[in-house]
């Protein structure tokens, strides 16, 4: 509103205020509120090339930028847990790192969903993965794309994890991680298909045993200890993980008690 009747100097007073910014912090439980109204009054003096205003206002920004870099990344998520949904989301999104801030949403998105609020938590999550994108350094932004497979699987479903999927497949040096994100949450054709596109046989071998490792638990766990073994036993002798050993001799055996857990 201030904007259309260009009240410049009350623009720049509001929106270098540090008890207004404090006030919202109060109120709002974040700084994305005068983060917002100091990004749209840096737009509003760059169209003036107002450089004095400018400086002003970045100076006011900075500050707020360095009173959110120590939030810690979990943090967020508690407020979702205390009954205060809108906080959590707007502290997340005030921290500037992407890696935390990817991490806080992400976190947000699976406390949404486990409180009841399932459409909220799919958009949360989407915006953790548009987040993602922003981080520069490829090996990080892989491990933190890999991650979020799991927050998706939990609140999305499995088109948003295909869809992240094709985006970090088509980053052929961090397939492998992506491997193991998809055995995590149960896409073992998907998983196991991608494993065997990998160049180097070391690597494929690792990334299968990986896959099958992850499907042999899971059938153990619901107590299907023949298919558990047939699929250890794929695995060959000097790979197979000792747990493996474990789940294929308590199978062979008709090892009861393990049924009954």
């Amino acid at each position: 509103m201030l904007h259309d009747t260009d009240e410049a100097p009350r623009i720049l007073a509001l929106a270098t205020a540090p008890s207004r910014h404090d006030l919202l912090l109060r109120t709002t439980g974040a700084d994305a509120a005068a983060l917002a109204e100091i990004t749209s009054a840096l737009e509003f003096f760059h169209r003036r090339s107002d450089l004095p205003a400018l400086a002003r206002l970045a100076q006011q920004r900075d500050r707020l930028i360095r009173r959110n870099s120590a939030l810690p990344a979990r943090l967020p998520a508690v407020w979702v847990h205390l009954g205060q949904p809108t906080r959590a989301i707007e502290l997340a999104r005030t921290i500037s790192d992407p890696v935390r801030r990817v991490q806080a949403l992400a976190a947000v998105a699976a406390a949404l969903h486990d409180r009841g609020d399932p459409e909220r938590a799919s958009m949360i999550a989407d915006e953790a993965v548009a987040c993602s994108r922003m981080i520069t350094d490829p090996r990080t932004q892989a491990v933190e794309r890999c991650a979020l497979i799991a927050t998706l699987a939990a609140v999305a479903g499995p088109t948003a994890v295909g869809a992240l999927a094709d985006e970090i497949e088509r980053s052929a040096d961090h397939r492998s991680e992506l491997v193991e994100a998809l055995a995590r949450v149960g896409l073992y054709e998907r998983a196991e298909a991608i494993a065997r596109t990998l160049g180097d046989r070391n690597s494929q071998a690792r990334a299968l045993v990986c896959v099958w490792t992850a499907c042999a638990h899971v059938l153990a766990f619901l107590g299907e200890y023949e298919l558990a073994e047939a699929v250890a036993r794929t695995i060959e002798d000097r790979r197979r993980p000792p747990a493996l050993l474990d789940i294929a001799d308590r199978a062979a055996a008709g090892d009861t008690r393990g049924r009954a857990r």
